[in-house]
């Protein structure tokens, strides 16, 4: 896994981000984006780091995984994958998947 700094700047690129912007939407300063991207913060808090993973649409877990708050080893990149998908879903179909859930397990 990339270190923290390069992880954030990286997913900044990719949505086409400055940093000002980025800092801007996660409700922090400018300066804060500078240090994290150059290395010079070393310990964000968590509440920094899903601040910046909400704008950046990415899963929190992510960057946390990034930042050393979790270890990677721990993290089942399927869950993850499901977890991002049941968030689209509406209440209706949350419990369609619950209930369908519900079905397999009482096959076994």
């Amino acid at each position: 896994m990339e270190c923290l700094s390069e992880f954030i700047k990286k997913k900044r690129n990719e949505q086409g981000l400055s940093k000002r912007k980025l800092a801007e939407a996660a409700g922090i300063s400018h300066t804060e984006i500078y240090r994290l991207e150059n290395g010079e913060r070393k310990s964000p808090s968590p509440m920094v780091l899903v601040s910046i993973a909400k704008v950046l649409s990415i899963n929190p877990v992510e960057i946390l995984v990034a930042a050393k708050y979790l270890d990677d080893n721990c993290i089942d990149k399927d869950s993850l994958c499901l977890i991002d998908l049941y968030k689209c879903l509406s209440t209706e179909e949350k419990q369609d998947v619950l209930r369908y859930i519900d079905f397999i397990k009482s096959k076994h």
